[in-house]
């Protein structure tokens, strides 16, 4: 009679933990615990078993070690094919990659409703929409023989590119400063969701 197969997750001290895959559990969780399961586990020492899954599935042992690094973080989990003490830059890379998959977001920026090819970062302005602005709001700064101008649209701004201070990404972006010239609401399209403009779709910089 064949045993089941069972995927546990070990917490370790030092924050990381292991994914690991067995036939024997009992003995198993045990050559972990007395230093003598992977390196890893050797590495930093047990703390408890979280949790003990049937693993029947063959990918069963790959699913649950990308959960985990979702997680805990890629840096803090080994298991499965990235059972080694130090990851390569390729490894980390196809493991961010394989976990947007799995949450259906872009491999590139790491968002929602999009698919890499059509990620905003390759070009920031393919099919930018600015939402209509109101007819009280000055747009747009830029420098003009030294001095600044500013002029007054209705669905348009002057490009611009500054550090988004909500995601810290530099690109092409929009300015809309308002007409106390108290503060310039810079659009960030990375940010942007299409839900609120006010809210998301641009950082307030105070002068």
């Amino acid at each position: 009679m064949l045993m089941a197969s069972k995927i546990y997750l070990i917490e370790l001290q030092n924050g990381k933990y292991y994914v690991g895959k067995t036939d024997m559990i009992d003995r198993r969780v045990l050559e972990h615990f007395t230093g003598n399961g992977s390196k890893w586990t050797q590495l930093h020492k047990p703390i408890k078993v979280i949790s003990v899954l049937d693993g029947n599935d063959i990918f069963a042992e790959e699913k649950h070690t990308y959960l985990a690094m979702d997680k805990y973080g890629i840096e803090n989990v080994r298991g499965g094919s990235y059972s080694t003490i130090k990851l390569s830059e390729n490894d980390k890379k196809k493991i961010s990659e394989v976990i947007h998959s799995m949450k259906d977001e872009c491999y590139k920026c790491g968002k929602k409703g999009h698919f890499v090819n059509e990620c905003p970062i390759n070009n920031p302005h393919k099919n930018i929409i600015i939402p209509h602005i109101r007819s009280n709001i000055i747009i747009g700064e830029k420098q003009n023989g030294g001095h600044i101008s500013h002029e007054k649209y209705n669905n348009f701004s002057v490009k611009c590119k500054g550090d988004c201070e909500n995601c810290s990404n530099t690109r092409i972006c929009y300015q809309f400063r308002d007409e106390d010239n108290d503060y310039i609401y810079v659009s960030c399209m990375f940010c942007y969701n299409g839900d609120n403009w006010e809210n998301d779709m641009f950082v307030v910089i105070t002068k």
